[in-house]
């Protein structure tokens, strides 16, 4: 009924902005994609109709017939890839277009994929209204489709694609639903009134309910003391002293990179990805990412018992539960060596995932239908946050109404996790 409501409601766009920035990509497109075109037909001899910058098999015949680029990466059908990081590499080894070529895609998917789409999705009364998917995903998150709001880049090179959202305009009726009745009752801003988007996101809440299944001691206290969990857990993998690594890495790119990395390591690792996805993913070599993993639950024995015990489980019985009673099904687990090893990663993964989703979407509820207490209005969810929006002149509400409807609201309805779980704001 919540989510029902918020996708009903939709959020808010600035319809002037998307009107310039509709202008203006046209026409910077237009000016790459002829700077473009030209210097391909006076380098390579093409005829100007014959260019098709948008045709990947006639901009892999560009690079690597025209301009002897090496073949970097394959498709499913075996031509020669051009994504992004190919045509990067090629503009990294000096060749004439790519640079070009690649800010030409970005105002391109800028164009159609926001402005253009946002603009008609908004167009019956100036509201986007995605899609959200309760069970969206396999860990249990919510997911957002047509247009996907969860997921939308601050940029799309130098496009302000976020700015496209804005707070409701003031003559818009607010809307809040009393849990017992269930009838959705207005409020109205006042016109001397402005609106404010709020955005509260609990900050660390893997590691934090990792304690949940992986209690120990000195992380569960560390915590608790407000310490900065990811210099703390560098300086214990590492021998280190924490003053050492968390003012060090403020100003010694050694300590700075050496934070980065094990931090990697610690969400790897919750996350269930091997030494080998490390070395993929992260740029680490093999050898590295494997000593850090090693140090890491040589130090917190409780984080391996944890994915040792999940790993016995997904065997045992092909399935894992979370606290709340939220199943995940392997029933393939132990078909062979490759999926017996996806299945565990995706194991390890899902318990600290759907707990994290729990705790949001429990949060979400409570303050959905207390949120008259501050005339504001609910707008979306994204992973670990929660966004709203409210008038300036409750603002001073706004920390009393946090704290009992998230703070209070945690250490009443998950008592089982040993460390409060703060907030940024």
């Amino acid at each position: 009924e919540m989510l029902a409501t918020v996708q009903v409601e939709g959020v808010s766009t600035d319809q002037g902005y998307l009107d310039e920035l509709s202008d203006l990509l046209s026409q910077e497109a237009a000016e790459l994609e002829a700077k473009v075109t030209n210097r391909i037909c006076e380098d390579l001899g093409y005829a100007e109709h014959d260019v098709i910058l948008n045709n990947p098999k006639f901009i892999g015949d560009v690079f690597i017939a025209g301009y002897g680029m090496p073949k970097l990466a394959t498709t499913a059908k075996g031509q020669a890839s051009m994504n992004e990081s190919v045509i990067k590499s090629y503009a990294e080894m000096g060749n004439p277009i790519a640079t070009d070529l690649l800010s030409w895609r970005k105002l391109c998917k800028a164009q159609s994929t926001y402005v253009e789409r946002l603009g008609k999705l908004s167009s019956y009364d100036g509201n986007l209204h995605g899609t959200i998917h309760l069970n969206g995903a396999a860990t249990g998150r919510t997911s957002s489709a047509e247009p996907n709001l969860q997921n939308t880049p601050h940029y799309l090179g130098k496009v302000n694609i976020k700015k496209i959202f804005v707070p409701s305009p003031v003559h818009t009726p607010g809307w809040w639903t009393t849990k017992n009745t269930k009838l959705a009752r207005r409020y109205d801003w006042s016109k001397e009134d402005r609106l404010l988007w709020v955005d509260v996101d609990f900050s660390g809440a893997e590691v934090r309910v990792l304690t949940r299944y992986a209690p120990d001691k000195d992380l569960i206290q560390a915590l608790l003391d407000g310490l900065d969990i990811h210099s703390w857990m560098t300086a214990e993998i590492h021998g280190l002293d924490y003053e050492q690594v968390n003012v060090g890495r403020k100003t010694d790119e050694y300590y700075d990179e050496l934070r980065r990395k094990t931090k990697q390591v610690v969400f790897g690792t919750i996350y269930g990805i091997s030494s080998h996805g490390l070395q993929q993913r992260m740029g680490f070599t093999e050898e590295e990412a494997t000593e850090t993993i090693e140090k890491l639950l040589g130090r917190f024995p409780a984080i391996k018992e944890y994915t040792e015990a999940t790993k016995r489980e997904i065997a045992r019985n092909q399935k894992i539960r979370t606290p709340f009673g939220r199943y995940r099904r392997f029933p393939m687990a132990n078909v062979g060596r490759w999926m017996k090893s996806r299945n565990e990663r995706q194991g390890v993964n899902f318990l600290i995932q759907s707990y994290c989703s729990d705790i949001v979407m429990s949060c979400l509820k409570n303050m959905y239908f207390r949120l008259n207490e501050i005339r504001g209005r609910m707008l979306l969810t994204v992973h670990d946050s929660i966004c709203f929006e409210m008038p300036i002149s409750d603002y001073d509400k706004l920390p009393a109404f946090l704290e009992e409807t998230l703070t209070g609201h945690i250490a009443s309805e998950f008592t089982d996790i040993p460390v409060p779980m703060p907030y940024d704001v």
